[in-house]
């Protein structure tokens, strides 16, 4: 019997995986020392091995996913059958290989934690030593069971030199599956899902509160607007197409994670006053139409 399900991911999941590996990519920046020599990948350092170690590389399979991808997943799995890898590789001389894989290990914690809104959820399990290869994992503890969600390896089997190698290796599978599942048990009794402020697919979404069916064009083309201005600035926004009701559209922009539901009314029309809601509080702020743009750069830096 066939244990295996077939989806695709929408765009807010897509957006999701995005915002992760921008976060990985910079994390990786940070913490790789600057007197180690960086390369973006692997068949970079290959054509310069007259390089000096420490070194390191990215070496990761990023898979392009879009609307219409079908991923196929079986039920005890974390990730689709055809997922990609998020690695980094660190050459180090063996001397400091154990400070680099200790080092490593709480770097790599660290930025689970900050990716989610639970940094208690993840803990480096016990090392693990297999002749020439030691690694630890990183596990997200959930109430039902816990998840691998990362390896770090350090291995000599390459001795060359006295080098050893570090590995982390993750997926932006992976990742996507539990912040989805962080998200859904801290959501709230709104159905808000609770999704760290950073990796949030869209953060501000616009809703129509409108008693005089004269105004919702006007209103419309308003939030058309206002989206398009945030776009330039980078700020990601949810525009609906306005079919559902205030409240309905309140609560399918909670679902979708949003951190920030604009709230353009009649009132809006005259004195240009819209109402920001905290998706994490529901406590509403009055902006000006003016200050929007500025706020909103500061809200979602």
């Amino acid at each position: 019997m066939d244990q295996s399900i077939t989806y695709n991911l929408t765009k807010p999941s897509i957006l999701l995986m995005n915002n992760v590996y921008l976060s990985w990519l910079q994390t990786i920046y940070l913490k790789v020392p600057k007197n180690v020599t960086m390369f973006t990948r692997r068949t970079f350092y290959d054509s310069n091995k007259h390089t000096s170690f420490p070194v390191a590389f990215l070496d990761s399979n990023i898979k392009q996913y879009n609307e219409t991808t079908l991923l196929k997943q079986n039920h005890n799995n974390l990730i689709p059958n055809d997922a990609g890898c998020l690695n980094v590789q660190i050459m180090v001389p063996q001397h400091d290989s154990l400070q680099y894989f200790i080092q490593w290990q709480r770097y790599r914690k660290y930025w689970w934690s900050s990716i989610t809104t639970t940094p208690s959820l993840f803990v480096v399990d016990e090392v693990n030593y297999e002749h020439d290869t030691t690694h630890a994992n990183i596990t997200a503890k959930f109430p039902w069971g816990q998840h691998k969600v990362e390896t770090i390896t350090l291995s000599t089997k390459e001795a060359i030199n006295s080098v050893s190698t570090i590995t982390c290796s993750t997926s932006l599978e992976i990742a996507l599956y539990i912040i989805l599942q962080d998200g859904l048990c801290n959501s709230t009794k709104e159905e808000y899902l609770r999704l760290h402020r950073n990796m949030a697919p869209f953060k501000i979404a616009f809703v129509l509160d409108y008693e005089d069916a004269v105004n919702k064009k006007r209103l419309c083309e308003l939030a058309k607007l206002i989206y398009s201005k945030l776009h330039k600035r980078n700020i990601s926004s949810f525009l609906p197409n306005f079919t559902l009701t205030a409240k309905q559209q309140i609560m399918e922009n909670l679902r979708l994670g949003v951190t920030y539901v604009a709230i353009l009314c009649d009132s809006t029309l005259n004195n240009g006053i819209i109402q920001l809601l905290n998706s994490s509080t529901m406590l509403k702020e009055q902006v000006h139409l003016a200050d929007l743009e500025s706020y909103a750069s500061i809200l979602c830096k």
